[in-house]
């Protein structure tokens, strides 16, 4: 092999390295925050310090929303616009985007690779299953019930440490046993 075809593979490794420290950096300085409505029990999950996340837990969804799609986030930062693309636009209204928003969260969750070490598997299970959870509200109020029960069950599954995977799942399951007694008494 060349002398530089090395310098180039080592430079491509030094790069690799350096973007791994970078997205794992990210990982590591996220804060999630929870935002809910007083009419809703479900929870969905914010990346409060990425991604204009402090607009979407103020509750300025559409400032939020413009940010995002101006076009000016990193491509590290996908994972975290995409979350919260996906709860500024439920919390909106805006069901037809936040169905995008919210896939590509599940999508861009980060996954364990080589140059993510070992120690950050519980981190990546804990966005895995923030993404599932609120994909999994968007589900439920768009009235897919099955799909929003396999996203909390699959983000409960991932071990996160969230508990709104769990509570979501909950009133879920009392929603749907509610109307079923409300069909039985209306017998």
């Amino acid at each position: 092999m060349s002398q530089s075809a090395n310098k180039q593979r080592e430079m491509k490794t030094r790069r690799s390295k350096k973007a791994g420290a970078l997205l794992l950096g990210a990982l590591c300085a996220a804060q999630v925050a929870s935002a809910h409505d007083v009419d809703s029990a479900f929870q969905m999950t914010v990346i409060k310090d990425a991604a204009y996340g402090g607009r979407v837990v103020s509750g300025h969804y559409d400032v939020a929303i413009e940010k995002i799609t101006d076009g000016k986030i990193r491509p590290s930062q996908r994972f975290f616009a995409s979350t919260n693309l996906c709860v500024a636009y439920t919390k909106s209204g805006d069901l037809d985007n936040a169905r995008v928003a919210c896939n590509e969260a599940v999508q861009f969750a980060p996954a364990e690779t080589a140059l993510i070490q070992d120690y950050m598997a519980d981190i990546n299970r804990r966005y895995q299953a923030l993404a599932l959870s609120n994909r999994g509200v968007l589900r439920a109020l768009s009235g897919d019930e099955s799909l929003a029960l396999q996203d909390f069950e699959m983000a409960i599954s991932l071990k996160g440490g969230l508990s709104a995977p769990e509570r979501n799942l909950t009133h879920l399951r009392n929603r749907d046993a509610e109307a079923s007694t409300a069909l039985q008494a209306a017998r």
